[in-house]
């Protein structure tokens, strides 16, 4: 996993899209963790990695802390998906499918 600053996100974008198809990049602001890019060109698989990934060095949780942290994402992606009435199939079609 690469940090780099904000001005550095900023003034070097491209090559901050390049570095987050091999690994999760953390922005920083003031040394301070402020946002994070990851990947989504892969496989579904490729994406969880990168989040857990993401989610362990940034910010290590364990037990029930780590549960609700990985809630508090996922949930509002489920609500959306269920107001689109779309099925795993369907996701999945869009993940693997880029648009044309």
């Amino acid at each position: 996993m690469q940090f780099i600053t904000s001005l550095q996100a900023k003034n070097r974008f491209g090559e901050l899209m390049d570095i987050s198809q091999r690994e999760p990049v953390v922005v920083t602001k003031h040394s301070r963790p402020v946002s994070a890019v990851i990947s989504v060109s892969g496989s579904e698989r490729d994406m969880r990695l990168q989040f857990a990934k993401l989610l362990r060095e940034v910010k290590p949780l364990h037990g029930d802390d780590a549960v609700a942290a990985f809630q508090k994402v996922v949930d509002p992606i489920r609500s959306r998906v269920s107001a689109l009435n779309l099925s795993d199939d369907d996701i999945t079609r869009m993940i693997e499918t880029p648009d044309e």
